[in-house]
């Protein structure tokens, strides 16, 4: 139950990096 919690939790960190990423891409693309 445990892994399942921190794979889940992983997963989560590792879209809102791609999600971070593409934003910082369209800021730097609008400047």
């Amino acid at each position: 139950m445990m892994m399942v919690a921190i794979a889940d939790r992983a997963l989560i960190v590792t879209l809102n990096a791609e999600h971070l990423g593409y934003r910082t891409q369209d800021i730097f693309g609008v400047l």
